[in-house]
C-alpha cells in the first residue's frame, strides 16, 4: 500500500490560478462546492478529511484533470488506512470515494482522453492496485464483485 502512495510522492500541486483563468472561480464553485477548500489544501489534508464526510464524492470527477490527479492519492491513502484498520463493517465513505476513481461506463472514453494523460504509468498502476485491493475486500465481506469497479480496473487504470 505504501508503494502505491509512493507513486505520487513527487506530485506537484496544480497551478490553481491558471485553472481559474480558464474556468472562473465562480463557475467552478457552481459545480464543485468545496473548490475553495481544494485551493488551499494538500492531498494529505484531503486524506485526513475524507472520513469526516464533508466532501461530496460525486463532485470529485468534476474537478479539472490536474486537480483530480493531485488529490487522487488522498483517496488511496484514506481507503488503504480504512482497509488496514480492518473494521468489521465498512464505512459508506470508503465505497463512495473509491468509486470516484471509477468513471461512468458512458464516460470511459472521455475520461481516458481528458484525465489519463495526466497520470504516469506508476500512478495508474497504483490506482489499479487500490481498486483491486478494494474489490478483494468487497468480495470477502459481501461476496459481491462490482461490474463497474472491474471495468474501471480493466479498461481505465490497468496498463495496456
Amino acid at each position: 500500500m505504501a508503494r502505491a502512495i509512493a507513486a505520487f510522492e513527487s506530485i506537484e500541486r496544480p497551478d490553481i490560478e491558471a485553472i481559474e483563468r480558464q474556468s472562473p472561480r465562480e463557475e467552478l464553485l457552481g459545480y464543485i462546492s468545496n473548490w475553495d477548500w481544494y485551493r488551499q489544501h494538500s492531498w494529505q489534508d484531503f486524506a485526513a478529511e475524507l472520513p469526516t464526510e464533508q466532501f461530496d464524492p460525486f463532485e470529485f470527477p468534476s474537478l479539472p484533470p490536474t486537480v483530480y490527479r493531485y488529490f487522487t492519492p488522498g483517496i488511496l491513502a484514506a481507503t488503504f488506512g480504512a482497509l488496514a484498520a480492518n473494521q468489521p463493517a465498512r464505512a459508506f465513505w470508503e465505497e463512495y470515494w473509491i468509486f470516484a476513481l471509477v468513471p461512468l461506463k458512458s464516460r470511459i472514453e472521455a475520461f481516458r482522453f481528458e484525465y489519463l494523460p495526466h497520470f504516469s504509468t506508476a500512478q495508474k498502476e497504483a490506482i489499479a492496485f487500490g481498486l483491486v485491493t478494494f474489490s478483494h475486500r468487497q468480495i470477502a465481506r459481501e461476496n459481491y464483485a462490482d461490474a463497474d469497479l472491474e471495468r474501471a480496473i480493466a479498461q481505465v487504470w490497468s496498463p495496456a
